[in-house]
């Protein structure tokens, strides 16, 4: 919890880059060239200075940093995907040693209205890999933008001819 408080002014540069609140100085900008080095994966990473320049904030950062997490990654589903383009912000709060919140901040979006949706964990006292409780906010959904609910058509059949073959048959 002493170590929250150290990073919050590095989580506040953060977010303001992010977000585009503020430009990157020259510093900041130098220190971007030390992603153009190739990974060890079969991609390399590449940034386009000039667009960067000319791109208020990091677009989709968020989105990105979650497909890249290897231990992330396998929870997303596709349909997560276009929501996830959204996130303006996470981070963390550790309420006490066992109670901690992870908060997601949205730009508004076409799927739901809620600003944030906050995930608390509550860990057993003696061991903190055990999660006794787990409580999410309540998404409010915009009208037929549930992606966790798959639609259904149902097909009916013809009334007329299910009446139709009825009749000939009496």
């Amino acid at each position: 919890m002493k170590y929250e408080e150290l990073y919050k002014p590095w989580d506040k540069q953060r977010d303001e880059l992010i977000n585009g609140a503020r430009d990157p100085d020259q510093e900041e900008l130098k220190a971007l060239d030390e992603y153009k080095i190739p990974t060890t994966e079969k991609r390399s990473v590449n940034l386009d200075m000039e667009e960067l320049k000319n791109t208020k904030g990091l677009p989709e950062f968020w989105f990105k940093a979650i497909k890249n997490n290897i231990e992330i990654r396998t929870h997303i589903r596709d349909h997560d995907e276009p929501i996830l383009k959204f996130l303006k912000n996470i981070r963390v709060e550790k309420e006490t040693p066992e109670k901690s919140k992870i908060i997601f901040q949205f730009a508004p979006n076409e799927y739901f209205t809620n600003a944030e949706l906050v995930k608390t964990t509550i860990t057993d006292e003696d061991n903190s890999d055990i999660c006794k409780e787990s409580i999410g906010t309540e998404i409010k959904w915009n009208e037929g933008k549930n992606v966790t609910v798959k639609a259904v058509k149902k097909k009916q059949k013809n009334k007329s001819k299910c009446m139709s073959d009825k009749l000939n048959r009496d």
